[in-house]
């Protein structure tokens, strides 16, 4: 999924670097709701009928262009079954056999698979996360392009033997949802052969890789190697290692995060980005096996994210343009925005967080979101111009909010501990 436009030309071509503006957001699997999050009955018919609402009109656009794979994703998410509706499945074949060019094309494609079946697409998973780990910046960071060979089979993703382990709890794994469309026991039924062990290693030499990257980029290629080891994927450590330093190296003194590098102008926070930065240190010191309740890094992000907690516009994005760049930022309080809300969701998600700060921020983004989805088709867009920001990716972007769809981090157990519980 890629949003270009002739729009980045005239009105950013001071912002962001004075690159084009690339979006891909991405998502991952409805679980069980927890009794904690639950809405009230009423109010949970309310948000379901909105997100019915939405995917039919993801639908009646049909899958097609640079959206794909943040609609396959957003679709598997809502509970559409590619057995049911066979413009998904001809989807996630292609998705199964297109070349991985683009990091958030292929973190999307990761993980849209792995939310489909890890069982069945896994090497194509691997695959994936071989890409993403070759395209890691020299400082940690990810940029827009990636390259996989897939004919090349000294860069391939290896088969080892042994059992996989998976960090991360997978199975009955428990995350805030508010539509449980799919069901635990449907989506995470063991299959008849365990996953394999696979692994990737990192083959661009140092001084090959590029310099640096973005945050947005960066936030992507982690949820994408997220995807990859829930699969059974070994992900080498220095990949994880190198993408935390950067993060908290980047991190601004208020707290927050912006866009780019330190080879870069703008360094100011602003709340989508802040967002990303917060999710993808998360996730990297995660797969680090470190406390990321009591990260002070973390923490920090989380206080500048609770002061500014709002969902009618993206947090600081006007400020942080007129900052950057001497330039108004009048216009701009609007841009990013549902990219920001679904930030918002994978915050909450990954660190467990029924409130951020003195919000409960699931309860105040969905009623949000039920009062300005449009009512003739269902849609959402944060600008007028659909050429700016087409209505695809917002309206994608509001369903993932409100069917919570990244699932918490929740360390498994090893078999010593387990061992230990039982005695």
């Amino acid at each position: 999924m890629i949003i270009t436009g002739n729009w980045y030309n005239n009105k950013m071509k001071h912002f962001l670097f004075k690159k084009q503006t690339v979006f891909l957001y991405g998502l991952f699997i409805i679980l069980i709701a927890s009794p904690s999050y639950q809405q009230d009955e009423d109010t949970q018919k309310k948000i379901n009928t909105v997100i019915d609402k939405g995917v039919q009109f993801i639908l009646k656009k049909g899958l097609k262009g640079r959206d794909l794979e943040l609609e396959v994703l957003t679709l598997l998410q809502a509970g559409v079954e590619p057995k049911k509706n066979q413009e998904l499945a001809q989807a996630l074949n292609k998705l199964n056999t297109s070349n991985l060019t683009s990091v958030y094309n292929t973190a999307l494609t990761a993980m849209a698979l792995e939310l489909a079946d890890r069982y069945h697409y896994q090497y194509r998973i691997a695959e994936c996360a071989q890409a993403l780990v070759d395209a890691q910046c020299a400082n940690g960071q990810w940029t827009y392009g990636c390259r996989y060979d897939k004919n090349n089979k000294n860069s391939a993703p290896k088969v080892l033997t042994g059992k996989p382990e998976l960090i991360e709890v997978i199975t009955g794994l428990s995350s805030p949802s508010s539509k449980p469309t799919i069901s635990v026991e449907a989506k995470q039924k063991e299959p008849d052969k365990p996953l394999k062990h696979l692994e990737v290693k990192r083959n661009i030499e140092p001084k090959k890789r590029i310099p640096a990257g973005d945050n947005s980029n960066t936030q992507f290629a982690l949820l994408g190697l997220r995807a990859a080891a829930r699969s059974g994927v070994t992900i080498p450590k220095e990949t994880w290692q190198e993408a935390s330093d950067w993060l908290v190296k980047n991190q601004v003194g208020d707290g927050g995060w912006s866009y780019g590098s330190e080879q870069q102008e703008a360094r100011s926070s602003y709340g989508s980005m802040t967002a990303a930065g917060l999710c993808g240190l998360a996730i990297a010191k995660f797969y680090l096996k470190q406390d990321i309740k009591n990260d002070p890094a973390i923490q920090k992000g989380l206080n500048w994210l609770a002061a500014r907690l709002v969902f009618d516009a993206n947090p600081e994005m006007a400020d942080a343009f007129t900052r950057d760049t001497g330039e108004s930022g009048e216009g701009w309080r609007h841009f990013y925005q549902y990219y920001y809300i679904y930030g918002v969701e994978r915050v909450g998600a990954v660190l467990d967080l029924k409130n951020i700060g003195n919000h409960d921020w699931y309860a105040e983004g969905a009623q949000y979101l039920m009062t300005v989805q449009n009512p003739k088709n269902g849609s959402w867009n944060s600008t007028e111009d659909d050429k700016m920001i087409p209505d695809i990716p917002d309206t994608c972007f509001a369903l993932l909010f409100l069917s919570r769809a990244t699932p918490i981090l929740k360390a498994a157990q090893s078999a010593d501990n387990e061992k230990k519980k039982g005695d």
